[in-house]
Formats: structure tokens, sequence, C-alpha cells
């Protein structure tokens, strides 16, 4: 059963993400627009929450329910959700580059390796290969501190301080070079930006190993909600703290700021997960939709404003409108002609370890 505010949450996050890169357009925007998007960027914090959040959740009841961490399968559903939409586009540009005589994509994006090695690249995918990372590396921590309850908490709360702290190490140095630099240096990181993911999946422990604090947090969902939606704001709309344009080589936009939105956005989390999670809502359909599409849209979308802006020479409203409605046809189509046979085949992999499980289950029981 879906979860419609967990969908609400994501839809919002991808309407982040494609708001911040029409700025990618030719043309006056309008303000009002520009003061929206210059903060959209967000929207990637919203997705590491939820991301640590769900997949930290799949595997503690996994853990629960089988009594072990089967990491084999984790990264084959993983990589057979993530990976053949990822390629299909790569591949497009390989051959969009030969047609056009363009500079190929480097051998790093094979590996999920940009965002250290090119992220200029393919800039927007190198907050995807900090969610492959993540993939890697959580259910290795999860083997290792499994059964020893204090080993845990010591690992959340490392890995709760690690990126702001590395941040904080790293900001003279970042504060000292280029616009450029920040966004190929510092930026993009793994390591300094694991901030989401970790409180996603140190909400996730503490609803599955049932602790006070979720019962707690349950009972003042509503409040601790809209606690952290005015956390969420004032952390990414803060003139006090940092230019409300573009200047986020400023240190509270810089260090903290990652840290405090998604520590907004995790708070959101007892609310949504609430007994009323599952209601229809008027918004329920397009938030649906818009989940259900943000990976391919957040894979396509800046592709199709690029085109755009090359390609129609229309006033900034209809260029806007040809945007959005270009990424989400190609987004649908992504999904339906790649994503889903995908997912297909994710199903029928488990279908057949499952089988397989059942019938070494009765071997051993003749």
């Amino acid at each position: 059963m879906r979860n419609r505010n967990l969908d609400a949450i994501r839809a919002f996050a991808i309407l982040l993400v494609l708001i911040h890169h029409l700025s990618a357009l030719p043309g006056p925007a309008p303000g009002w627009l520009r003061t929206f998007w210059i903060r959209g960027y967000i929207g990637v914090d919203l997705f590491f929450v939820l991301s640590g959040w769900l997949i930290a959740g799949q595997l503690f009841r996994a853990i629960h329910r089988d009594g072990r961490l089967d990491i084999g399968r984790f990264w084959a559903r993983r990589w057979l959700r993530t990976l053949p939409a990822y390629y299909a586009v790569a591949v497009f540009l390989v051959v969009r580059a030969i047609q056009s005589g363009n500079e190929r994509l480097p051998l790093g994006v094979a590996v999920f390796a940009q965002n250290y090695t090119a992220p200029h690249a393919w800039y927007i995918t190198w907050s995807l290969c900090v969610e492959e990372h993540f993939y890697i590396a959580l259910p290795l921590v999860l083997w290792v501190v499994r059964g020893r309850r204090w080993a845990a908490i010591a690992a959340g709360a490392t890995f709760a301080v690690a990126s702001p702290a590395l941040r904080w190490m790293a900001y003279r140095e970042m504060m000292a070079g280029t616009w450029t630099e920040y966004l190929d240096r510092f930026y993009p990181l793994t390591h300094l930006r694991l901030d989401g993911l970790v409180l996603g999946v140190v909400a996730a422990a503490l609803k599955e190993y049932d602790t006070g604090v979720w019962r707690w947090a349950e009972k003042h969902a509503r409040a601790i909600a809209l606690g952290g939606f005015a956390l969420l704001v004032a952390s990414a709309y803060n003139p006090a703290a940092y230019s409300w344009e573009t200047d986020r080589m400023a240190f509270f936009a810089a260090v903290p700021s990652f840290f405090l939105v998604s520590l907004g956005v995790a708070a959101l989390l007892p609310a949504a997960v609430g007994p009323q999670s599952a209601e229809r809502r008027w918004w329920s359909s397009s938030a649906t939709w818009l989940a259900e599409h943000a990976y391919a849209l957040y894979l396509v979308h800046y592709i199709v404003y690029g085109m755009v802006g090359r390609h129609l020479r229309i006033p900034y409203p209809a260029a806007v409108a040809a945007a959005l409605l270009g990424a989400a046809g190609c987004a649908w189509l992504l999904r339906r002609l790649i994503e889903v046979p995908g997912l297909q085949v994710r199903d029928w992999y488990e279908d057949r370890k499952r089988g397989r499980a059942v019938s070494l289950v009765a071997a051993r029981e003749r």
C-alpha cells in the first residue's frame, strides 16, 4: 500500500529540482520564480532523507524477518531498480556526443565515480553517485554492527556528524577557490553529503526497533512536523545567515545548512507515516505520478531543458511550459520502456530466489 504522504514529499522534492534547473533556460525569468528556484537544490536533501528512511527500513525489516542480512539480494534489488534507466540515458548521451562531435562521457560515469573524478561531465548525477555509494556501504555497516546495540548507536552518531564536521574542516580551503571549484570539489562529494541519508537511517532505526523515542515522536507528530517544516524553510531561506541570492559559498549555506534541512525533513516522518498515511486526498494522484516518475524525471529533465533552450526561440513562459512538458513526456517513456521492465526482471529474480529457498527448506525437512 502506497504512503500518500511520502509520495507528497518525494513529489515536492522533484518539483524543487525541476524548478531549480529552470535557471538553465535563456530569457528573463520573473522575480518570484527566481526567488523560489534559488534554493530548489535542497530537493536533493529531501530525496536523501527519504532514501535513507526507505532503504534502511527495508534492511531492518529483512533482518527481523530472516534473522540475517542478504547483502547480495539487497544489491541486486537496488541495481535492478536504478541501473537500467541510468545506463539507457548514458548511452543516449554518448550517441549524441558522437553524432555532434562533442566530448564523450568519461569512464568514471560507468561506475558512479564522476562526482569525484569529473563532476561536470554529467553534473546532475552527482547525487545518484552518493546514493549508489550509500547502497554499497549501508548493508556492510549494518553487517558489522548487527546484534551490538552500542556499536550501532556509535556508528549512527559518528556518521551523523561526519559530513558537517568534514565540511567545516574543508571550508577555509573551499572559500579560497572559485564557484566552479566549489561545484567540483566540495558540493558533490559523497563524504561531504551524507547528512540526509544518515538521518533517514537513524529515523528508520528508531521506528523499526520500537524505541521510546519513536513512540514519543508519534504522540507529538504534528507539532514535530510543524517544527521540522519551520526548520526546513528557515535553513533554506535565511537571509540573516546568507544572501537571498546565490551566495551558496557562505558558511551557513555550505556547512550547517545541509544538516539542518535534512533534520527538518526527518522531523516530518513521524507524521508522514502515521495512521492516515494511506488515505487518498485531493493531491494524491498528482503526487503519486510525480513520485513514481521522480527518478526518470531526475535523469532526463536537464537534457530536455538544454534542448529546449538551444532549439526553441520562444518567449520564456512558453519555454518553461515546453521544458516541463517535454521532461514529463520523456520521463514517462523512460519509465515505461526501461524502468518498468527492469522492475519486472527484479520481481522475476525475487520469485526465483524465493522458490529456490522454499525448495531448500523442503529438501532439509525430508
